[in-house]
C-alpha cells in the first residue's frame, strides 16, 4: 500500500508587474528541476493531464541559481509553500 505521507500546497513565484494567471501557469517561461525530479515530473503529469506541456526555458537543481534567474525576470518556478517563502525571504523575491 503506497499512502501519502504529507500534501504541500505548490506556488508559483515569478517577478512580474502583473498578477500571474493562475489558470495558466502551464504557458509562463519556467525555470524548473531536471526531468527526473519528482516535482517536475509532478508538473509535467499535471500539465499533460490537461493536454499542455511546460515551457521549461530553465534546468536547473540548485534554488541559488533558481533565484538568480527568477530574480531577474527571466523566468517562472513553481515550489513547495516552505521553499517559495524562504527563497522569497532570502533574496527579496
Amino acid at each position: 500500500m503506497i499512502e501519502p505521507l504529507v500534501e504541500e500546497p505548490l506556488y508559483l513565484l515569478g517577478l512580474n508587474r502583473q498578477p500571474l494567471d493562475m489558470k495558466h501557469w502551464y504557458k509562463y517561461p519556467l525555470v524548473l528541476p531536471s526531468k527526473t525530479h519528482s516535482l517536475r515530473l509532478l508538473l509535467e503529469a499535471a500539465a499533460a493531464k490537461r493536454g499542455h506541456e511546460l515551457l521549461v526555458k530553465y534546468n536547473v537543481d540548485g534554488l541559488g541559481m533558481t533565484s538568480t534567474i527568477v530574480g531577474s525576470g527571466l523566468a517562472c518556478t513553481i515550489l513547495a509553500r516552505d521553499i517559495a517563502l524562504e527563497l522569497m525571504k532570502k533574496n527579496g523575491l
